[in-house]
């Protein structure tokens, strides 16, 4: 990332002034370091997830004479693309601005973190799981709708919650893969009671993972604060003597 800095007579500047060029250059690095990931993961992520609904929806999906829209049903696959390159995104974001603030040693942090989001989600599991059968419901009725009796049938919210203590897991995952377990009648997504399940699925399954991850992420930057010092004191120094230059920070 490039910057200009204010001037390039280093002497009518403050330390102030040095220190605030500082904080905005570091302020946007931080930005950088997150968006440079996320929208690199995100789209190599999203393009064959896409590609994939597209070829469902022009392969293999059953014509009814009541179908919504091809146009249509391909927006709803772009929707769900998305937000999968998103939440992709998202993550590689975050462990980059990790390594960013305290250095590799953060890589071994994301153990801790790991283990914190799924303390989280396994307190929340309950809530999932309710949320999980509507939307499967909601999946099953709309299918029933569509003409698709089968199915509507194989799409049993009860029957796909129904797990030993080993696939308990495994549930959640079918919801949240929605789109391809339909990959036939690809046309029961575009639904609104469908789209608004799947949405207060996400929001439960969200508020499970930050509980876990806020805390975690914070925990581990603090431990690691020396580290982080330390690269924030050589970013520093290598700014103030580039201090009136264009340089790459």
């Amino acid at each position: 990332m490039e910057h200009e800095v204010l001037s390039a007579e280093r002497r009518q500047h403050t330390w102030l002034d040095r220190v605030r060029a500082f904080v905005l250059a570091e302020g946007r690095g931080l930005v950088a370091s997150l968006w440079q990931p996320m929208w690199k993961v995100g789209v190599g992520v999203a393009a064959p997830v896409f590609l994939i609904l597209v070829y469902c929806v022009v392969f293999r999906r059953l014509v009814m004479p009541y179908d919504p829209p091809v146009a249509l049903v391909l927006l709803v696959a772009l929707g769900f693309s998305l937000l999968y390159g998103a939440l992709a995104g998202l993550v590689a974001g975050l462990i980059n601005v990790g390594r960013r603030l305290v250095g590799n040693r953060f890589f071994w942090m994301l153990l801790v973190i790991g283990v914190s989001v799924l303390m989280t989600i396994s307190l929340c599991r309950d809530w999932i799981d309710d949320q999980g059968k509507e939307t499967i419901k909601a999946l099953s009725a709309s299918a029933a709708s569509h003409g698709f009796p089968e199915t509507a049938a194989a799409l049993d919210a009860e029957q796909v919650f129904t797990t030993t203590r080993f696939t308990r897991p495994w549930p959640p995952g079918k919801v949240l893969a929605a789109p391809f377990l339909v990959t036939d009648t690809i046309q029961v997504l575009v639904d609104g009671d469908v789209l608004w399940q799947y949405f207060l699925y996400l929001r439960i399954g969200t508020i499970a993972v930050l509980l876990g991850l806020v805390p975690s992420y914070l925990f581990s930057v603090v431990v690691l604060w020396k580290s982080g010092f330390h690269r924030l004191v050589e970013r520093y120094r290598k700014f103030v003597a580039d201090y009136g230059v264009v340089a790459r920070y």
